[in-house]
């Protein structure tokens, strides 16, 4: 009985290996006598396996920009493609193209081949967008301080960043973070100016070589919007100055700065709305120190969390000019008689009307036509002749047109000065002397001596003696003042020194004045050249001299006996030059010698000289007569000092130390020498004079 038996092959999975033809065979065995074996094939068949020929490739596109992905199979399957789970094309095209990407093409794709015996599936590929997701937003600075932008790139890696203003490269501090696929940058910017508002700041994404840029910002300048003015003040009066400042964010302060310092002074903040506010001061009580120019800094606080920087701006300077008078009358004291004159002057822009006053009251008696010089409005008062109803306090105004008025101290008009300076002196050296000196005032002086602008007290050098010709119970206009300054012996380093009187008037209110003489010095009277010691050599002639200030008549002194007035040599009324000549000079001469300058406050004696009288004090003499053949001995003595020689002579000729005849000896004694000659066999020769020199 005939059987059937089946067989099945099974790929799993199905490769392009395993495509090709494939027939099934059959083999039967032989059974028994009459039952053959043999083999039998079947048809051939074809089996055919579809598959991908390209399959999709993972893409980085820039946002944007375009892409495609591309997929084929064998044969002509249809195509569908999913974007994640999603279809989004099917038929016959290869290509999946996708154009201006944007972060939602961000995702997986697939590509499924779709044939009538089935369909395969591709692995998932991504499409990785990469860019800036988040531009950066408008930017909000003060003037010249920083601004910050923020910007938020998108991708599967983490990019590097630059920014740029109007294309141009810009650097400053940057912070990134990346938390994938996002990366937030954090720039900030320095320096920024008014044409920022205006300015294309941009943020660029580097992902490994592919940029993207983001959407330009520019920057809200908060700046002042309103400068200070200048304006004028006048002393001790008021001035306000003002500025306006964008407000949003509003400034905490607002600081004033003059010449560069901050000034503390009454600030008024108001809001003029929700985007400005208005600074006001007001500078009360004005002095010269407060002229120059001011500047405005409204400070904003800076709020990191929203991205601004604050700080402070400066306004551009406005002069707050102080005007007034810049020369005000002063004090002025005069002698009875003199003429006092009074000197106003005030700015002159703008121009003032000077105004002056006696006693609080309105005068215009010796007033001059004001003049401008050199900016300044000039006027005077002048009083000639002065008298006792002129004494009063003066003061001037400077009247500025709705601007104020600036008035001046009182200025006294006071009689007060010295009467009679002290004059310089002749003074002899050595000898007392004194200085006189006379204030007169409305009241009494105190008197002081200065040399070399040192007061002087009195000492055993000095004694000082004032009084005045004040009389409680007499009405007096005028009182003197003198002061007798007395040197118990004027030296040369006094006759040097610059002496002054200076007298002080203190008033009921505690103001003082001092006035001072003008200086002198005492004119020395003495000997300024003293004779020398002299030694004279006996029978000689000897000169002395001396020399003194001034002309006087000069004598010469010895012991107590006077020589006379020798020769005197006159250089004007300036010196006084003397010789004294004293001619074959003895030992009655010696002793001290000086000399005398007489003048018409006194005498002024040199220092005394000695002169000293050297000579041959015993002639030569022997004591024997001399006899022919036998031997005689002369004798000379000498003084010892000064040091000296003797030389022995017989008529003119001198005799030799080579004659062996005669013998010269020296014998020093304390105060000395003895010279002695002897001559052995004595002959005719040798009578006649003998000498010794």
């Amino acid at each position: 009985m005939a059987g059937k038996s089946s067989e099945t092959l099974t790929f799993n999975p199905v490769t392009e290996f395993d495509q090709g033809k494939y027939h099934c065979r059959s083999t039967f065995p032989a059974v028994g006598q009459f039952v053959y074996g043999g083999v039998t094939s079947s048809e051939e068949i074809t089996l055919t396996v579809h598959r991908f020929t390209t399959l999709p490739e993972t893409r980085h596109v820039t946002l944007g920009s375009s892409t495609s992905l591309k997929c084929e199979g064998s044969g002509e399957p249809q195509i569908v493609w999913f974007k994640g789970s999603e279809e989004v094309q099917r038929g016959s095209s290869v290509d999946l193209n996708l154009s201006e990407v944007t972060f939602t093409d961000d995702e997986q794709y697939t590509c499924t081949l779709v044939y009538p015996q089935g369909e395969i599936s591709s692995d998932p590929v991504d499409i990785h967008v990469r860019g800036v997701s988040t531009s950066p937003s408008q930017g909000t600075a003060v003037l010249g301080q920083g601004v910050m932008f923020q910007c938020t790139a998108t991708g599967d890696v983490k990019p590097t960043f630059k920014w740029t203003r109007n294309g141009d490269d810009i650097t400053g501090e940057s912070d990134d973070v990346f938390e994938s696929p996002l990366t937030t940058t954090t720039f900030s910017y320095t320096g920024v100016v008014e044409d920022d508002t205006t300015a294309e700041f941009r943020c660029i994404a580097d992902f490994e070589g592919d940029t993207h840029q983001s959407q330009p910002a520019s920057v809200t300048v908060l700046k002042v919007t309103t400068a200070p003015v200048g304006v004028y003040g006048v002393v001790g009066g008021a001035a306000s100055l003002s500025c306006v400042a964008a407000g949003d964010p509003s400034p905490s302060a607002f600081r004033w700065l003059l010449e560069g310092v901050e000034v503390d002074v009454e600030n008024t903040v108001t809001a003029l709305s929700e985007t400005s506010v208005k600074s006001e001061i007001t500078v009360s009580d004005l002095a010269r120190e407060d002229h120059g120019e001011y500047t405005c800094l409204p400070d904003y606080p800076a709020d990191l969390d929203n991205l601004f920087m604050g700080g402070d701006t400066s306004s551009s300077p406005a002069k707050l000019s102080v005007i007034g008078l810049t020369e005000p009358p002063i004090q002025t004291i005069v002698k009875v008689g003199d003429k006092a004159t009074f000197t106003c002057k005030a700015n002159a822009v703008p121009v003032p009307t000077l105004s002056w006053y006696k006693s609080g009251s309105t005068t215009t008696s010796g007033v001059s036509s004001p003049k401008t010089v050199d900016g300044e409005v000039v006027s005077y008062l002048i009083i000639s002749n002065v008298g006792e109803s002129d004494v009063a306090p003066y003061s001037c105004k400077a009247e500025y047109p709705s601007l104020g008025s600036h008035l001046s101290e009182d200025a006294f008009l006071r009689f007060r000065g010295i009467e009679e300076s002290p004059l310089v002196t002749r003074a002899l050296i050595g000898k007392a002397n004194e200085l006189n000196c006379t204030a007169r005032g409305e009241a009494e002086a105190e008197m002081k001596w200065l040399a070399n602008g040192t007061e002087i007290t009195a000492s055993d050098d000095y004694s000082i003696f004032t009084a005045s010709n004040y009389d409680p119970e007499k009405q007096q206009d005028l009182i003197d003042t003198r002061t007798v300054l007395t040197v118990s012996a004027v030296s040369l380093p006094v006759s040097f020194l610059e002496i002054t009187c200076t007298a002080t008037w203190t008033g009921d209110n505690g103001q003082s004045s001092e006035v001072e003489s003008e200086p002198i010095s005492f004119d020395p009277l003495y000997v300024y050249e003293s004779p020398i010691d002299t030694i004279a050599v006996r029978y000689t002639t000897v000169e002395l001299s001396c020399s003194a200030t001034r002309a006087p008549l000069i004598r010469w002194d010895r012991s107590g006996r006077t020589y006379g007035v020798g020769i005197i040599d006159m250089e004007g009324d300036v010196r006084a030059h003397s010789t004294l000549r004293i001619g074959n000079v003895t030992e009655s001469d010696q002793g001290k010698i000086w000399c005398v300058a007489q003048y018409d406050e006194g005498m002024h004696d040199s220092e005394k000289a000695e002169l000293t009288v050297v000579g041959i004090t015993t002639e030569p003499r022997t004591s024997t007569i001399p006899q022919r053949g036998l031997s005689v001995e002369f004798t000379c003595v000498v003084d010892r000092y000064p040091e000296n020689t003797v030389s022995w002579y017989k008529g003119d000729d001198k005799i030799q130390d080579y004659d062996n005849r005669k013998d010269m000896t020296k014998e020093e004694k304390d105060f000395f020498v003895e010279y002695k000659l002897s001559v052995s066999s004595v002959t005719e020769e040798d009578m006649g004079p003998t000498t010794a020199e």
